[in-house]
């Protein structure tokens, strides 16, 4: 293992929450490949830089707060990352679902165009759109 190595994803992985992919990528990026590659993850894992739940709670947090990103979505995009399903379960769990309604009610009044009685093509649209971002259903519905 390379020491130049190792601090360099030291300080990638110090600067943000990294999935184990994302520093694979790097690794592979850099031209580590085999026993030193995961060598180096093991070495970073152990240190304490690289940790999959603690990436999937911030993960979370942070799209759900920044971007108003549903659970779907947040899961599906974790999945991508590689990250295990009891972890994204976990990271889910850090969204508030009291705040997770509110973000729904938000984003629907912010779409919202007139008063009540809402038309029915303006309530397809205002679902179709809480549902890209990857809100459930059936708490949009119950939100109308």
């Amino acid at each position: 293992m390379r020491e130049s190595i190792v601090r360099k994803l030291q300080k990638y992985c110090a600067y943000q929450e990294r999935a184990h992919s994302e520093v694979r990528k790097k690794l592979l990026d850099l031209q580590i490949y085999g026993e030193e590659l995961e060598e180096t993850i093991s070495h970073l894992i152990s240190e304490g830089f690289l940790n999959e739940e603690r990436y999937a709670k911030t993960y979370s947090l942070s799209k759900f707060n920044q971007k108003s990103w549903g659970k779907l979505k947040i899961a599906s995009a974790l999945k991508q990352k590689g990250i295990s399903q009891r972890n994204i379960t976990v990271g889910l769990l850090e969204i508030d679902s009291e705040k997770y309604e509110q973000c729904i009610k938000r984003l629907i009044s912010s779409r919202f165009s007139g008063s009540l009685p809402v038309s029915y093509e303006e309530k397809s649209k205002i679902t179709r759109y809480l549902q890209s971002k990857g809100f459930e259903l059936d708490l949009i519905m119950n939100n109308f």
